[in-house]
């Protein structure tokens, strides 16, 4: 993704270009097909029937890159990262067609601007577990 934003401050202005990309993948533990439209388990939980509905284990790699212009005028590097690079692993349990429990780790670093001293946000990464409960999908 490219992102071109026209920005000002003060009699400053400029136009922006920041860049940013991801790749994401998935496989389906239990053998069920994986669609846009997310995985139907092929026996639905019932734990009397043995049945544990459809396991899915994910992941993701993503990359965010500020445009060195925005630096000092229109970003202050003392507070702000140029970079973002995140990846993720996660698992999705599919119940049944219409309920999915999410649980993921993600973990982000920063990078400040090679031109500026180092921002405060770059000196430590961010660790975040997720969960959702998602009905009727």
């Amino acid at each position: 993704m490219i992102s071109n934003q026209k920005v000002s401050k003060g009699a400053a202005s400029a136009t922006l270009q920041n860049t940013a990309w991801q790749i994401a993948a998935g496989w389906v533990l239990t053998g069920e097909d994986a669609s846009y439209t997310g995985v139907t388990p092929r026996h639905p939980f019932d734990p009397r029937g043995n049945h544990w509905g459809a396991l899915q284990l994910v992941a993701r790699y993503a990359d965010l890159d500020i445009d060195n212009a925005a630096f000092p005028i229109f970003a202050n590097p003392a507070t702000s990262a140029s970079e973002a690079k995140a990846w993720a692993v996660g698992l999705n349990w599919y119940l049944n067609k219409n309920i999915r429990v999410n649980t993921s780790f993600s973990r982000t670093t920063f990078e400040g601007n090679i031109n500026q001293a180092a921002a405060t946000v770059v000196r430590q990464p961010e660790e975040v577990v997720f969960t959702r409960l998602q009905l009727a999908f």
